[in-house]
């Protein structure tokens, strides 16, 4: 089976006897293939690039465990980030493992609705719902409660933070909000057209915004808070082609078919005639970009889009290296000089060497909040937190600075 693009690569899926697919490729820079077990569980996973280096999941696998309810994902990059996923009752997640054995816990309902979460550290969120299953709390692990309230329609209409903060939102007999009223007081007013698109917005001091639609619902003009008016002109597609700001003057836009970008402008045309110029290869594989100065950088991509080279006006290039999972792990700049990051078995970047080949080191407590960063001068800075995760306190050591 083929899923062709005139304006793109086009992709081609290739399934087994049982309609599974089992193997995929986009003709250019990337092929993906799945192996399956007796049970018509995915147990494998095989990438490659376009130079037939092993590319994004290679490797990567799934061992089932169905005696103990647990699935474990083992990336083959990187197997020592392997992750274990217990389920429950109705196929329910409710634990994660992560290849340092932190372990997050999820607590659910009879209907399967999450009631609480539980992270490596023991801080627990929970939540509570409405008798139409949406969400009416959210209580952090500090005991901070925030409320939502929603009419018979499912519409939003109140927020009360732990702060006891108010929001307050009103609905037309569409469900479309119409009005927003903040903690101060200040109320924000949105008239609707008949199709229910915002046309004119009143804020609380009275000052308003108008919009305008053309025939096809697509925005063609604003009226700002002080008058100014800015008009879109746009072609059979609807894409952009000229815009006219409140002083008169005009921006344009030319695109190009049988790209694979060709829903972004080709060209742009400043009011001042300055003219910026994008290329896109059909494949996406490479974009050149001149700016109005004609300076030319050229972008390359690789297999799953990721970004391998910048190659700037001069010439100079920097090169980029991801893992097997798509994180950025090497930055090589113009000179061969690189930067590099290092991940523990949960992912987490626990060291970066930059250009100049100084270290700096970073430390996490077990839900993975970072609590400790050491620069490669020996200043250190610890971080707290209280038990929600957010950022409580700050210490900054410099080495051989005099006790305070």
């Amino acid at each position: 089976m083929a899923a062709e693009s005139t304006c793109g690569p086009s992709h081609f899926y290739e399934h087994d006897a049982a309609d599974r697919r089992v193997a995929w490729t986009d003709g250019l820079t990337t092929w993906s293939r799945r192996v399956y077990d007796a049970q018509g569980r995915v147990v494998r996973s095989e990438t490659r690039g376009a130079d037939g280096a092993p590319a994004l999941y290679d490797g990567d696998s799934f061992t089932y465990d169905p005696d103990n309810n647990r699935t474990l994902y083992t990336p083959g990059c990187r197997p020592e980030e392997r992750r274990w996923y217990h389920y429950g009752p109705g196929g329910l997640v409710i634990a994660e493992e992560d290849g340092l054995g932190h372990r997050t816990e999820h607590v659910w309902s009879a209907a399967g609705e999450m009631l609480a979460e539980v992270e490596a550290e023991g801080g627990r969120t929970a939540y509570r719902y409405d008798d139409y299953g949406r969400v009416a709390a959210v209580t952090d692990p500090e005991g901070r409660e925030t409320r939502t309230d929603h009419d018979a329609d499912g519409s939003l209409q109140h927020v009360l933070d732990p702060l006891g903060r108010s929001w307050v939102y009103g609905t037309d007999e569409r469900g479309i909000l119409i009005s927003v009223t903040d903690p101060l007081g200040h109320r924000t007013d949105i008239t609707l057209d008949a199709a229910g698109g915002p046309v004119a917005l009143m804020r609380h001091d009275g000052l308003i915004e108008r919009q305008a639609y053309d025939a096809h619902g697509r925005l063609s003009g604003i009226r700002d808070y002080r008058g100014g008016v800015t008009r879109f002109a746009r072609d059979g597609f609807g894409g952009v082609v000229a815009v006219e700001d409140p002083l008169g003057g005009v921006t344009r836009f030319a695109y190009e078919s049988g790209t694979a970008g060709f829903w972004q402008p080709s060209s742009v045309t400043r009011p001042d005639g300055v003219v910026s110029r994008l290329t896109r290869d059909r494949s996406g594989t490479r974009v050149e970009r001149v700016d109005g100065e004609g300076r030319r950088t050229v972008e390359r991509y690789g297999a799953y889009g990721l970004l391998a080279e910048i190659e700037d006006p001069k010439g100079g290039r920097l090169r980029f290296g991801h893992d097997g999972l798509g994180r950025l792990e090497r930055v090589e700049n113009q000179l061969g000089r690189a930067w590099t990051f290092e991940r523990d078995a949960a992912g987490r970047v626990v060291a970066e060497t930059d250009f100049d080949g100084l270290r700096t080191t970073y430390g996490y407590d077990r839900a993975g909040r970072l609590t400790e960063k050491l620069a490669a001068d020996g200043t250190r800075t610890t971080y707290e937190h209280d038990a929600a995760g957010l950022l409580t306190g700050e210490t900054v050591t410099v080495p051989g600075a005099a006790e305070p």
